[in-house]
């Protein structure tokens, strides 16, 4: 074997290395970690961890509903897909000022024996991270029909 094979061989493999590496730092980033981790907090009753990566109180009505569905989901045996995830940037109030928030749509399918429910999550970039948006999440499914908000 030549010394130009060999280099290239252990250039193949630092790279290798690398990008191993670097997706090992990333692995409890993103979206889709904040989305599991909401999950796994609100079926486990773990209130601490879920307001980590909540937007809202988690003792506020909108993850009250989402812990509540999550858990019936569970109860009922359901397995989940990720669906698609839609990245976009919305104007959002903070502090009485509208500001550009970072944000992912995912769809998620939770499959039950004879029916299968969608949620459509919306988890925000913002100081702390990716955090589940509850309040977004449940206006969701009105917005995109353009009708008016429940309640």
């Amino acid at each position: 074997m030549g010394a130009g094979k060999l280099s290239s061989i252990a250039a193949a493999a630092l790279v290798a290395t690398l990008t191993l590496g670097v997706f090992y730092q990333l692995r409890e980033y993103g979206p889709e970690t904040a989305l599991r981790k909401f999950q796994m907090s609100a079926i486990s009753g773990d209130r601490d961890a879920l307001q980590r990566v909540c937007k809202q109180d988690v003792s506020g009505q909108s993850a009250q509903i989402l812990t509540r569905t999550l858990r019936q989901f569970n109860a009922a045996g359901a397995r989940v897909r990720m669906g698609m995830l839609h990245r976009e940037t919305r104007v959002d109030q903070v502090q009485g000022e509208a500001v550009n928030v970072r944000s992912v749509v995912a769809e998620v399918r939770y499959y039950m024996p004879g029916r299968v429910e969608s949620i459509h999550w919306v988890v925000d970039l913002g100081p702390a991270g990716w955090t589940i948006n509850a309040d977004e999440t449940i206006l969701f499914p009105f917005k995109k029909l353009g009708v008016g908000q429940p309640g």
